[in-house]
């Protein structure tokens, strides 16, 4: 289902944000790294893919990883549950 929706329309931050999810589900996170970047990429304000790439980084303890997304959350709007404290 994602790979014909992300070549129909590769700037649908909205594909790429739910892949990402599906792989963290399946426990890809490479994949879901790449999805979320792919989402940041497209629509560097999307806060969702922010907000989730962060998460799977903190949860990955790679902290190294976590300091630069924190720096392009500043003047982004962030989604309903927040970005995790320290991020």
């Amino acid at each position: 289902f994602f790979p014909p929706a992300a070549e129909a329309d590769p700037m649908d931050t909205r594909t790429w944000l739910q892949w990402g999810l599906w792989e963290r589900a399946q426990r890809d996170a490479p994949a879901a790294r790449e999805c979320f970047l792919r989402g940041i990429n497209a629509s560097s304000v999307n806060s969702f893919c922010w907000q989730s790439l962060a998460l799977l980084e903190a949860a990955a303890a790679r902290p190294a990883e976590v300091h630069p997304i924190r720096r392009g959350l500043e003047g982004v709007q962030r989604g309903p549950r927040g970005v995790p404290e320290g991020v």
